[in-house]
């Protein structure tokens, strides 16, 4: 077979381009090793492109020795964070911070874990070398969405009279009365423990 297809493929007389897509789904390890001999074996006037999920079971690494192999992966395909934000804006899709966070985690998956608790759970596009790595960049992604987002709906939209802020803006919010309050129950004092106990920990952990 392999034979059969080489001789067509010299016998078109000029360039020939041959597409196999979604090779992830070759099991057979004999239709594998035909494959090799077939790629192998083209012409140079002839170019061979394969869309796989996955590294495929081929035996390409004299190919890949002699420069004749290019390979475009995950890393390559996946968009960065401006694209990401230019092509939601094209589209006039507008994610609030949780869902732009959800999306991401829906989309990427840390290296050995299984779709599921630790994402991938939409499809995978991305893989991160750990469950850190993944939560930090999850993190940029809904922060820099919900800062562009914000910036924009600052800039088009009327802004709220203060009479309608009342209550969601400390500034324009009455204040209650606090001289009769024991000064441990001070948000003063809170903060100030919150953030000796952040100390002690980290001195504890260190």
């Amino acid at each position: 077979m392999v034979d059969k297809v080489l001789a067509e493929v010299a016998a078109s007389g000029g360039p020939f381009v041959l597409i196999i897509d979604d090779l992830h789904e070759l099991s057979s390890a004999e239709a594998a090793e035909q494959l090799t001999a077939l790629l192998t074996g083209l012409p140079p006037d002839a170019h061979a492109i394969l869309a796989t999920r996955r590294d495929p079971p081929l035996r390409l690494h004299q190919l890949r020795l002699a420069g004749e192999l290019a390979e475009i992966r995950a890393a390559q395909l996946c968009f960065t964070e401006r694209e990401t934000r230019e092509l939601l804006a094209a589209a006039g899709i507008a994610l609030p911070e949780h869902v732009a966070a959800m999306l991401h985690h829906g989309l990427t998956l840390p290296i050995e874990a299984h779709p599921g608790i630790h994402g991938g759970w939409i499809t995978v596009v991305h893989h991160y070398p750990s469950d850190m790595a993944q939560n930090f960049w999850g993190a940029i992604f809904a922060f820099s969405t919900n800062f562009v987002i914000t910036v924009i709906v600052s800039l088009f939209t009327k802004p709220r009279p203060e009479s309608e802020l009342v209550g969601l803006v400390h500034s324009l919010t009455p204040k209650p009365p606090r001289a009769h309050d024991r000064w441990w129950k001070s948000p003063e004092a809170l903060g100030i423990a919150v953030l000796l106990g952040a100390v002690a920990l980290n001195i504890f952990f260190f």
